[in-house]
């Protein structure tokens, strides 16, 4: 055996240890990395009223989720708003007088007439009820 053998070399077992906080910090940076990205990912997605509302429109209002977002968006608009203090509100819950008042005077319109059994649908005449009662609760800030 040489005595070469026996000695620290550069790239002996020393030399590696120090590398080994540089790697702690690789990652950590790599955690701490991904988590902002996956933070600003979920801020850019953020949905808006204007985006569920849009949505409800462009399905029509053949469409089974139609009700649905039209009602969600309508809520989410008063919350944002202002007017209610709950995201997700079901009809019945949504206060009786001013524009709120007048958002579940409509939905409760709407639902007499799915649930009626006269088979009546939604015409252009509440769509544009709609849409101007969206438009109400924007310039009622």
């Amino acid at each position: 055996m040489e005595e070469v053998d026996l000695e620290n070399l550069p790239f002996g077992a020393p030399w590696v240890i120090y590398f080994i906080p540089f790697l702690i910090g690789g990652l950590l940076f790599q955690k701490h990395f991904r988590e902002y990205l996956l933070k600003k990912q979920q801020e850019e997605k953020a949905v808006t009223s204007r985006d569920i509302f849009e949505e409800a429109l462009d399905g029509g209002a053949d469409s089974p989720q139609f009700y649905t977002k039209l009602h969600d968006a309508m809520v989410l608009r008063l919350y944002e708003r202002g007017f209610v203090e709950q995201q997700s509100m079901a009809t019945d819950a949504l206060p009786e007088e001013g524009i709120a008042g007048e958002v579940k005077a409509f939905f409760n319109e709407i639902e007499i007439k799915r649930f009626s059994g006269k088979e009546e649908m939604l015409g252009s005449e509440e769509i544009d009820r709609a849409k101007q009662l969206f438009k109400n609760i924007r310039k009622s800030t």
